[in-house]
């Protein structure tokens, strides 16, 4: 999975909510992901309605949830249907969601790291 593209997928008895793949894979073939909820925990980034397809109110990125997981493993879960596609962020949005990450209190400092090592051009 590439930077911008994301996917609804939820834990079992959980809401599922729109998840954000945020860098491109490292050498161990992990990505960021990190998801967003309406809940006003971190307001680092809102998003708001037209920003996204799936944004119906205002919504807020969950940096204390995001991680670095197995890019093979989410593809895994969208082909056997665990996870299902979504559009993908703009450029611009994608941008801001990387910068709040890096900013952000709540963001899992390895997170930031591996972020940060997306930005470097």
């Amino acid at each position: 999975m590439r930077p911008g593209e994301t996917f609804l997928g939820a834990l079992p008895d959980q809401t599922p909510h729109l998840w954000v793949v945020l860098t491109p894979p490292d050498d161990t073939g992990e990505v960021v992901i990190v998801n967003f909820t309406s809940d006003h925990f971190d307001t680092t980034c809102p998003i708001e309605v037209g920003e996204h397809p799936f944004v119906k109110h205002r919504t807020f990125v969950r940096y204390q949830d995001a991680v670095l997981t197995s890019a093979k493993l989410l593809q895994k879960g969208v082909s056997k249907g665990f996870l299902q596609p979504h559009k993908p962020l703009s450029p611009a949005l994608l941008k801001r969601i990387r910068e709040g990450a890096v900013i952000s209190d709540f963001t899992p400092a390895k997170v930031v790291s591996a972020v940060k090592r997306a930005l470097k051009p």
